[in-house]
């Protein structure tokens, strides 16, 4: 794990100075060498041997108890108690360090520039160079007779971002690791010598030759309707009436979806709704119902019930008894004040009407012939009359 760790920081470090980068099939024979170099040792009990240079009387910097600071290589070591390492190389684009032997307490490598590795227990031999989330090549070699631990930080990915560790060599690594806070990754490998290639999801990494992963999606949006309704169910020509239904997402995606009013199988009326996978919503609809008549509502495929129509249109038949004045029963029912028709005077049903039209035919004929008779006797009719 520390090896990892170490080889990430060290990337990170290259990445932001300019020099040759790690090849991609670098290897751990830089850390072959045989020692010779001069030994630090912190009052805490580290020693960090340097073997990149001569013997040399001058120490380093010893920023605190437990740290060796190296001023020249612009990388520093540190730990709380006993552990020791040797660093056998050392550039821009390569770290290489044997000898790790941090079983009993943590070794932080921290560059000047880039991010810092922390090492829990023993390797042979660790190098690294350039960090490449976005590349399969290696980022780091290591050879450990244990399972070992590497911690990196300040690695700049973001907190749950996902990196796919895998081994070149052989399936003994392979893994997938999120990053903590602050882009932390912390990775434990096994025992072995192994070239490690790290990649995020998102670029597509992985062993040469075989594609990422497929993403882990759950199912689509799907929609349910469920206790449909429609009030009133009796109403008068032009009145309106309210539809109701529960839509559900039984998906696990977010999803829209479109509710439609339909009477006699006619859209009316319609309602866009988005809804989270598992959520529901009640949603109402309206609308004007115009001609008489049975109709049948419902939303999407789920019946509503049905809706009756009744049509009150002004000058029809009702209880009140008042003819149309346009019918042809008008002039038979008009009739007297006391609701008596009233008589055609040229009908034969006269007499039956108790009006006494014979009495005054007669009456009038007996004036005439009075006055006649008068008219002669007083001689008013002689001149008219023959000689």
């Amino acid at each position: 794990m520390g090896l990892l760790v170490s080889v990430l920081a060290v990337s990170l470090l290259a990445v932001g100075i300019a020099g040759p980068a790690l090849a991609a099939d670098s290897s751990i024979e830089c850390a072959a060498g045989s020692g010779g170099g001069p030994v630090y040792v912190t009052d805490s009990g580290l020693e960090v041997a340097d073997n990149t240079t001569a013997a040399d009387e001058a120490y380093p910097a010893f920023p605190n108890d437990e740290t060796v600071a190296l001023e020249d290589a612009n990388v520093s070591f540190a730990a709380a108690g006993l552990a020791e390492l040797r660093l056998e190389a050392r550039s821009v684009g390569l770290t290489c360090v044997a000898g790790v032997n941090a079983s009993a307490n943590d070794v932080l490598i921290d560059p000047a520039e880039g991010p810092e590795l922390t090492i829990n227990g023993s390797l042979e031999a660790l190098s690294f160079g350039p960090l490449d989330f976005e590349s399969d090549d290696a980022d780091l070699t290591y050879d450990a007779n244990d399972s070992v631990t590497l911690t990196l930080g300040d690695t700049g990915l973001d907190e749950g971002e996902t990196v796919d560790v895998e081994s070149l060599d052989s399936d003994a690594v392979d893994a997938e690791v999120d990053a903590g806070s602050n882009g932390t990754l912390s990775v434990e490998l096994p025992a072995g010598i192994h070239r490690l290639s790290l990649s995020t999801a998102s670029s597509g990494g992985g062993l040469p030759g075989l594609p990422p992963p497929p993403p882990d999606d759950g199912e689509p949006a799907a929609f349910e309707y469920a206790e449909a309704a429609v009030e009133p169910t009796e109403i008068d020509v032009g009145e309106e009436i309210t539809a109701s239904t529960t839509v559900t997402n039984v998906g696990d995606e977010t999803g829209s979806h479109v509710v439609k009013l339909l009477v006699d199988g006619d859209v009316v009326a319609e309602e866009s709704v988005s809804l989270a996978g598992g959520s529901s919503e009640t949603v109402t609809l309206t609308t004007v119902l115009d001609a008489a008549g049975t109709v049948a509502i419902s939303l999407g495929d789920e019946s509503a019930g049905s809706v009756t129509v009744t049509d009150e249109e002004p000058g029809s038949d009702d209880d009140s008894g008042s003819p149309d004045p346009g019918s042809d029963d008008a002039g038979s029912d008009a009739g007297t004040d006391d609701g008596e028709p009233t008589p055609d005077p040229e009908s034969d049903g006269d007499e039956d009407s108790g009006t006494p039209w014979l009495l005054i035919t007669f009456g009038l004929l007996a004036l005439v012939t009075a006055g006649v008779g008068v008219a002669y006797s007083q001689g008013y009719l002689d001149p008219y009359l023959p000689g």
